[in-house]
């Protein structure tokens, strides 16, 4: 669970920028995720996007990257704030959500696949 200051500091990094620039942001960060976990086919928006969009967003900001375990976690906890639409919406727009079995999404597991 994210703290409230953790929620301030990506609201920062994200306000300004425009959806497409978190949009190239978000690409960049999944790429720079596949480099490092090319077996890995899950996306988590607290695990690898958060820990790969961080320090790209304060790289853009020109402000230090921080503490990137504690801002990670606002990815998910904020996924319904307006402030972070952007990136939600990337992630439902920009990518096909495949989910598996009958009752998907509720009880099983979900895989992110971007093109």
């Amino acid at each position: 669970m994210s703290t409230l200051a953790a929620k301030e500091s990506v609201k920062g990094l994200l306000e300004g920028l425009s959806d497409i620039e978190v949009r190239e942001l978000c690409i960049e960060a999944l790429r720079r995720a596949y480099s490092k976990r090319p077996r890995e086919d899950q996306v988590q928006m607290h695990g690898t996007l958060g820990t790969e969009l961080v320090p790209l967003l304060a790289e853009r900001k020109g402000l230090p990257i921080g503490d990137v375990n504690a801002l990670r976690e606002a990815f998910l906890d904020a996924m319904i704030e307006p402030w972070m639409a952007s990136v939600t919406e990337f992630l439902a727009g920009s990518c096909g959500l495949v989910w598996r079995g009958p009752l998907a999404p509720w009880r099983t597991s979900s895989r992110l696949l971007c093109n």
